[in-house]
């Protein structure tokens, strides 16, 4: 949007289709009260909002005051703040008439059909002819198809209110295509009783275009306008009919004559410039800008407008410019911060995180809880991966704008990298609810379902997100390997023919039968289908791994890595590669082949911590641990701060003996970021074996406060163990037998759940548990107490 005023108000025809609408004390109340309803019935929402919270001040059980708020917010389209208000009045009264109707409308519109009769009912026993209600029963009826009672609803609805638009739609509904004219006749005597009502007119338009009258429609929304003299909404509508029907130069006309009637109206400018922008081009909204500028160089919003289509044109300097030139006019305010705002956008935009902060300081200096400001100041703080910092601006954001689908993306990506998976999911789905084919949250909730191996839900985000992104190679690989793995032949071969029509598409469709000819244990058609897959597009990097896999299957690993080597050789850069010739060379037992591939990795890619973990691995199976030592070191010189290298070398220090170096190392990255979960994770498993002190058990429990709630199983381990150290059996229990649950496997959960059973007397379970861990040849401290406790049973 051009203009961030009065624009959000107009309403389109569909859309307006689916919204139908003591002693001194109690003085006071009543007079704010009486006020509150005075401004709401002459649609002076702010003003209605300020009465209505004063009188709750005094009050705040009174649901009249709270039945206001929720049409406040009803009026700005914030439904889950309606929806807040709503439970607000129905607490504290039950029987609230028009509350249980304006909750029955929202829980029918979000699914809920049960729950909606339910609020019809209780309507309708305190006020059986309430329009309202009736209308709404009168939809749930039709919804299950039985029109008599729907149709009797309807008509007893209208009775009481001929403009009730929900009774209104049942009717039109009934008899729309038979009887168009009848509909008709009852929508003319509602707009006759409201003339006002965009429902009514929507449902009026929609019978005249069903009819093919479309020159009424024009004339419907002239009169309209005419009635309403600037008003920004119905100016809209008939604009966006006549783009609709084709006839662009009349919106364009229109409009002009609109603007030169209402030469102050900056709003009318601005969508006179978006019609432009979308009949014509930037250029020409650029023009129109400039002579709008030029005749009114203190319009903040063609200013802004100005500067928006020349970001938009690739020009963002010209467009900082504008910006900064508000600031030259002398308005102060919500203009300034605005300016400030967008400033600092632009500046992110353009990687200047430095200028983009400056700008950030002073909008939240002038106003600390300004919310574009506080997404802003929390995208730099995760693009600094202070990703715990970022938490707090982001949760105050959207206890005020729980809808902020910017927000909840970044609040997701935050908790993601914070160790919080599931709360990542979690808002990746609120973002869903909001925006059903946001492609972010549809690829990443996925790709974690996918991690989890809920394999079908990660398939239905996936294919959505195809819909829309038909050639994401991320989601295409990925769904092709769920349908693989599942072997849902019959779903892989749908996608397979759906991308093979297209030839941009082909190497896709090549992809997938790759993958599942390789499944069916055609390993000489996977890697024939993978190499043509690769040949038209190297970025389906999946085929490499197919390609790979087929070599080891087919015992051809030195043909495999001769093919592979040959092909690196043309892309040396190209480090998944490296990591698949690394499989064969071991898949080959030539360790010191896979050795050497993974040093060449981190040479070219010296932040890849699946290369330091990889090639760890071999070092520790040679007993090489002053390789791991000096490996881990090297790579935390060149990613200061990485938690993962981080707490590796804390566990190669242990390995080797060095304890205090690992605690130092810990300790000190627990005190640059104490939010880390890996390393505070790993910093309290150490206090609790080696240093376990009363004073370090209750740092432990303060680091770790909150892993209760994680689904990482080392995190519930860990915190597990502690419990046990302070003599919380039962409570350990849980927490360790979850820890398993969530994926724990190793000696170390066996130890320490065996441990504890032990401790509690469930002797065979504590037998199971520890016989498991002293069957294996793995060294772990607490091995020697293992041994004891098992022979104590």
């Amino acid at each position: 949007m051009l203009s961030k005023k009065r624009l959000t108000a107009a309403i389109s025809i569909a859309a307006a289709l689916s919204v139908v609408g003591c002693g001194g004390s109690e003085e006071r109340q009543a007079k704010y009260l009486a006020k509150a309803q005075e401004h709401l019935a002459a649609e002076n929402y702010e003003k209605a909002a300020i009465d209505g919270k004063n009188v709750l001040k005094i009050n705040p059980n009174n649901a009249e005051a709270r039945f206001i708020l929720a049409k406040v917010a009803e009026d700005q389209e914030d439904w889950r703040r309606v929806y807040g208000d709503l439970n607000e009045v129905l607490d504290i009264d039950p029987q609230h008439v028009e509350a249980n109707v304006m909750m029955a409308k929202l829980l029918y519109r979000s699914g809920d059909v049960e729950k909606a009769s339910e609020r019809v009912r209780t309507a309708l026993a305190n006020d059986p002819g309430n329009a309202g209600a009736l209308a709404i029963r009168a939809v749930i009826e039709l919804r299950n198809e039985d029109k008599v009672n729907a149709e009797a609803d309807a008509r007893a609805a209208l009775e009481a209110n001929p403009a009730e638009p929900m009774a209104l739609g049942v009717i039109a509904g009934l008899y729309g295509q038979e009887e168009p004219e009848t509909v008709l006749a009852l929508v003319d005597k509602g707009l006759a009783s409201d003339s006002d009502s965009i429902s009514l007119l929507a449902l009026k338009v929609r019978l005249l275009e069903g009819m093919g009258r479309s020159d009424e429609v024009i004339v419907e929304l002239q009169t309209l306008v005419e009635q309403n003299p600037g008003e920004l909404k119905y100016i809209n509508e008939l604009v966006r009919y006549y783009v609709v029907k084709f006839r662009a130069d009349d919106a364009e006309a229109f409009l002009r004559e609109q603007v030169a009637a209402h030469p102050d109206d900056d709003d009318l400018k601005i969508l006179l410039v978006q019609l432009l922008r979308e009949i014509e081009d930037d250029e020409a909204a650029e023009a129109e800008l400039r002579k709008m500028l030029a005749a009114n160089p203190e319009s903040s919003d063609i200013r802004f407008g100005l500067a928006e289509i020349l970001v938009a044109k690739g020009k963002p300097d010209e467009a900082k410019a504008e910006y900064e030139a508000v600031f030259n006019y002398g308005i102060e305010g919500e203009v300034y911060q605005d300016a400030r705002v967008r400033l600092a956008k632009l500046a992110f935009m353009q990687g200047d995180k430095e200028s983009a902060q400056q700008w950030i300081d002073q909008v939240l200096e002038a106003d600390s809880a300004n919310l574009d400001g506080l997404v802003i100041q929390a995208r730099l703080k995760v693009a600094r991966e202070d990703y715990q910092g970022a938490i707090p601006d982001l949760r105050v954001v959207l206890r005020a704008k729980p809808d902020s689908t910017e927000a909840l993306l970044l609040l997701a990506l935050a908790h993601a990298n914070t160790g919080s998976p599931q709360l990542a999911l979690d808002n990746y789905r609120k973002v869903l609810e909001i925006d059903p084919a946001n492609a972010i949250a549809l690829s990443e909730a996925g790709t974690y379902l996918l991690t989890q191996e809920e394999y079908g839900q990660a398939a239905e985000y996936l294919e959505r997100l195809l819909l829309s992104h038909p050639n994401n190679i991320k989601a295409v690989n990925q769904l092709s390997g769920i349908y693989i793995q599942q072997e849902r032949w019959d779903e892989a071969a749908k996608l397979i023919d759906g991308l093979g029509d297209d030839p941009k598409s082909k190497p896709f469709a090549d992809l997938l039968s790759a993958g599942m000819a390789l499944r069916k244990g055609n390993a000489e058609e996977a890697i024939r289908l993978g190499k043509a897959a690769l040949n038209a597009n190297e970025e389906l990097t999946g085929a490499l791994g197919i390609i790979g896999s087929g070599y080891r299957s087919l015992g051809q690993t030195k043909e495999g890595i001769q093919w592979l080597e040959a092909w690196l050789k043309e892309r040396p850069d190209y480090v998944l590669g490296r990591f698949v010739l690394a499989e064969l060379y071991l898949a080959d037992s030539n360790v010191d082949g896979a050795v050497d591939t993974y040093k060449a990795i981190l040479d070219i890619a010296p932040q890849s911590v699946r290369a330091y973990l990889s090639l760890s691995r071999l070092y520790y199976t040679r007993k090489e641990v002053d390789k791991v030592l000096e490996l881990y070191e090297g790579g935390l010189e060149a990613n200061p701060g990485n938690p993962v290298i981080t707490t590796e070398l804390a566990n190669a220090y242990v390995l080797a003996g060095r304890v205090d170096e690992a605690m130092a190392l810990l300790e000190a990255a627990y005190a640059e970021n104490p939010g880390m979960p890996l390393v505070a994770n790993n910093l309290a498993a150490l206090l609790i074996d080696r240093k376990p002190t009363q004073e370090n058990l209750k740092r432990a429990l303060e680091m770790t406060r909150g892993f209760e709630s994680s689904d990482a199983p080392a995190q519930l381990d860990t915190v597990g163990w502690l419990q046990y150290r302070l003599g919380n059996l039962e409570q350990a229990i849980s927490l360790l037998q979850a820890a398993q649950k969530a994926g724990g496997e190793g000696v170390e959960y066996w130890y320490h759940l065996g441990t504890v059973y032990a401790a509690n007397g469930q002797g065979d379970l504590a037998k199971e548990m520890l016989a498991k861990t002293l069957e294996t040849d793995v060294e772990f401290f607490g091995r020697e107490e293992a041994e004891k406790t098992y022979k104590s049973l």
